[in-house]
């Protein structure tokens, strides 16, 4: 899979993106580290974040009011 050097959520989607990545890695880790995240964001890749079988860590950063 080829990850595209920039997710602008218009010509790539980041949920779309992570599903992929996702999906190679079911049964393993992840390690991930994003800018923004939303609880309406997970849940668009919340199925395939369940089949992964090791531990998701994730550095994230508050989005700004």
């Amino acid at each position: 899979m080829h990850i595209p050097y920039v997710i602008d959520n218009e010509t790539h989607r980041l949920a779309g993106v992570l599903n992929e990545v996702f999906a190679e890695h079911a049964g393993r880790s992840i390690d991930d580290a994003t800018a923004y995240f939303t609880v309406s964001g997970y849940a668009q890749m919340r199925e395939r974040v369940a089949e992964l079988m090791g531990e998701i860590k994730a550095l994230l950063k508050e989005k700004p009011r």
